[in-house]
């Protein structure tokens, strides 16, 4: 074999290496993630319909018979769609803005929760390799992912709070604290300071999911 040939059968094994077919650990580094996220979503569906039926009315091992379940499904999906899309958009902000600067991520891996121990997931995470020597890259992908959710999250509350009614507060029920941004969206959306002395509102699901 001459140097020349020898030169373009190295050209050619690169060549192919590029091309070839994904391997088994980057189709598992795609099936992972999406198992996450439709278990997360199938929890926080639970959840959101758990919190819409209290026990009494509601026992939640009913989710497990789609006729029985039709009505706190579909209630359930007024929070968790919401609350999906926040979380999507939060660790896609990081994701994207990775791949822009160059930096190898990995898809968001959402983590699941039982419906009865509350919101239904505990959230997501993405992988990435060590980014060293560039402060801003750091700055760059860490600031994307709450900026891209801070969007969503309070376009959900303003809808949500638009559908929430104004009721008279319980004798001996705790009130909630309110952000400045939040009771300014309140101020926004009911034209008042709330809570009241006497009253607050009632928060629908979207609204609770942002």
């Amino acid at each position: 074999m001459s140097p020349d040939d020898e030169a373009h059968t190295h050209d050619d094994h690169s060549n192919v290496g590029l091309t070839e077919p994904s391997s088994p650990g980057r189709t598992r580094s795609t099936i992972v993630p999406v198992a996450l996220f439709l278990l997360t979503f199938l929890t926080t569906t639970a959840s959101g319909a758990i919190q819409q039926h209290p026990a009494a009315d509601f026992p939640w091992w009913q989710l497990l018979f789609p006729v029985a379940a039709i009505r706190p499904i579909s209630d359930g999906l007024t929070y968790s769609v919401p609350l999906m899309l926040i979380l999507l958009c939060h660790e896609f902000g990081h994701y994207f803005v990775a791949r822009a600067h160059r930096v190898q991520a990995s898809l968001p891996h959402f983590i699941p929760l039982p419906p009865l121990l509350g919101f239904g997931t505990m959230g997501a995470v993405i992988g990435m390799r060590q980014v060293t020597g560039d402060r801003r890259k750091l700055i760059d992908i860490g600031a994307a992912g709450p900026l891209a959710g801070l969007v969503v999250a309070v376009a959900a509350i303003i809808y949500g709070l638009s559908l929430s009614p104004i009721v008279p507060l319980s004798p001996g029920v705790w009130i909630e604290g309110n952000s400045i941004l939040y009771g300014l969206l309140k101020f926004a959306t009911k034209g008042a300071w709330l809570p009241g002395a006497a009253d607050d509102v009632l928060l629908h699901p979207i609204a609770r999911a942002g």
